[in-house]
C-alpha cells in the first residue's frame, strides 16, 4: 500500500509541471527521443566530420580562414542540410513505419513538428560545433577568428531555416529516392534564389523585386556574412536586420505556429487521442 502511495506521489510530482505545459508540447518528448535513437549516428558522424575538417583546415592554413569557413560551413552545411532532410519522412514511408506513427494517438502535425525540430536542432548543433572547433583551432593565430564565429552563427541560422524548406519538399515523398530528387530540385532553385540576393547586396534590396524576393530566402543572410567585419558594416546592417527578421518569421517561427495550431485543433476535436509521456 505504501509503494502504491509512493508511486502515486511520484506520478503527481511528475505531472505537476506538465499541467503548466501545453499538451502538444508534452507530446514532443517521446517523438524527439525516437528521432534521436534512429538518427543519432548520422548526426554524430556529420558533426565529427565537419568539426575535424574545419579545425584541420583552419589550423594548417592551406587556404584562408574565410575560404575554409565558406566552403565547410556554408557549402558543406548546405549539402549536409539536404542529406539530413532525406531520411525523416521518405525512409519512414519506405520501411512502413510511417503507418505505425500515424496509428499512434498523436496528431500528424505533432509528428512532423518533432521531425522538423530534431532536424533543425541537428543542423544548428553541427554547424555551431564545427564553428567552435574552428575557432579553437585558430585561437592564438593571426587569423580572423571573429569573422569565423560571426559567419558560423549566420550559417547556423540560415541553414536551420533552409532545413524547413527541404523538409517541406519531402512531405509527400514515398521513399528516399523521391525525397532525394525533391531535395536536389529545391536545392538548385534555392541556390539560384540565394545568388540573386547575393548579387543585389550592393544596393537597396527594397528597390529591386528580385532582391526583395531574395530576402525571403532562409540563407540570404549569407550574402551579408562577409560584411560583418568590413568597413561597410553600417551600410549593410539594416539589410541584415531585415533579412534575419523575415527569415525568422517565415522559416523558424512559422512552422512552430502553424504546426502547433494544427496540433491543438486536432486535439480539441479528438481530446481522447493524447499520448501520455
Amino acid at each position: 500500500m505504501s509503494d502504491q502511495t509512493a508511486h502515486q506521489t511520484k506520478g503527481s510530482r511528475g505531472e505537476e509541471p506538465s499541467s503548466r505545459v501545453p499538451d502538444w508540447v508534452r507530446l514532443l518528448r517521446p517523438l524527439l527521443r525516437s528521432q534521436w535513437q534512429q538518427q543519432r549516428w548520422q548526426v554524430v558522424l556529420c558533426a565529427v566530420v565537419m568539426s575535424v575538417l574545419l579545425a584541420a583546415t583552419v589550423r594548417a592554413q592551406l587556404i584562408s580562414t574565410r575560404e575554409a569557413g565558406t566552403l565547410i560551413l556554408w557549402i558543406g552545411g548546405f549539402v549536409l542540410t539536404g542529406f539530413l532532410a532525406i531520411g525523416p519522412i521518405g525512409s519512414e514511408r519506405a520501411n512502413g513505419t510511417w503507418r505505425h506513427l500515424r496509428a499512434l494517438p498523436v496528431p500528424g502535425a505533432t509528428i512532423i513538428l518533432a521531425k522538423w525540430l530534431f532536424g533543425v536542432l541537428s543542423v544548428v548543433g553541427i554547424v555551431l560545433l564545427a564553428t567552435l572547433t574552428g575557432w579553437l583551432a585558430g585561437h592564438g593565430l593571426f587569423i580572423p577568428t571573429q569573422w569565423l564565429v560571426s559567419s558560423g552563427l549566420l550559417a547556423a541560422f540560415g541553414l536551420g531555416g533552409w532545413y524547413t524548406v527541404v523538409l517541406l519538399a519531402t512531405l509527400r515523398s514515398r521513399n528516399e529516392y523521391e525525397a532525394a530528387m525533391m531535395v536536389l530540385c529545391v536545392s538548385i532553385i534555392g541556390a539560384l534564389w540565394f545568388l540573386v540576393a547575393a548579387m543585389q547586396r550592393e544596393g537597396d534590396p527594397l528597390l529591386s523585386i528580385s532582391a526583395l524576393v531574395g530576402v525571403a530566402h532562409p540563407m540570404a543572410c549569407g550574402a551579408w556574412a562577409y560584411a560583418v567585419s568590413m568597413e561597410n558594416r553600417r551600410a549593410t546592417g539594416d539589410v541584415m536586420v531585415e533579412t534575419i527578421a523575415v527569415s525568422a518569421v517565415l522559416w523558424w517561427i512559422g512552422p512552430i505556429v502553424v504546426l502547433g495550431w494544427l496540433t491543438r485543433r486536432r486535439m480539441a476535436v479528438s481530446p481522447t487521442q493524447e499520448l501520455r509521456a
